[in-house]
């Protein structure tokens, strides 16, 4: 059977939206972290969200078929947390990927464990960042609306890489 050529835009162009906003996403990952607003790991994230929702401006959260229960609880919470506090909430494709984006090199190669089951993004400070993450931010949010507006199950973003 041959399909007509307009049968095969509609998916060409959400393929292309799906490695846009993994991209825009990963490059809002690495603006933040150069700009020292990321916050990794549950119990740091817990204590940021204590101190105030406004700080934060968007919560990532991996989502891996092979996380222990005790992670997939404390997503649920912190997840829970973002949607009663208008915190802006993605979730992403993969832990290791997430991790390779907001990991510090260590020039000793001595990494300590790190907790990427759950990654903040800070408020910024400035004018100009907070108008720049504006504009990166609603490209995920535009993102959502018209891909996703119709899905019952939330979206899972793929990092690239």
């Amino acid at each position: 059977m041959i399909l007509p050529e307009d049968s095969e835009k509609p998916m060409q162009s959400k393929e292309r939206n799906n490695m846009d906003i993994g991209q825009a996403l990963s490059e809002l990952i690495l603006k933040s972290k150069s700009e020292g607003r990321l916050t990794c790991g549950v119990a740091s994230s817990v204590k940021l969200l204590e101190m105030g929702p406004d700080f934060v401006l968007l919560c990532i959260l991996p989502v891996d078929r092979n996380q222990s229960v005790m992670v997939s609880i404390q997503q649920t919470l912190v997840e829970a947390f973002c949607r009663d506090n208008d915190i802006n909430l993605v979730k992403v494709d993969s832990t290791d990927k997430l991790s390779a984006l907001v990991r510090y090199e260590d020039p000793n190669d001595n990494e300590d464990y790190r907790d990427y089951c759950c990654v903040l993004v800070q408020a910024p400070t400035s004018c100009a960042e907070k108008c720049e993450f504006r504009k990166m931010n609603q490209s995920i949010v535009d993102y959502y609306n018209s891909v996703f507006v119709d899905w019952e199950s939330e979206p899972i973003i793929e990092l690239p890489g």
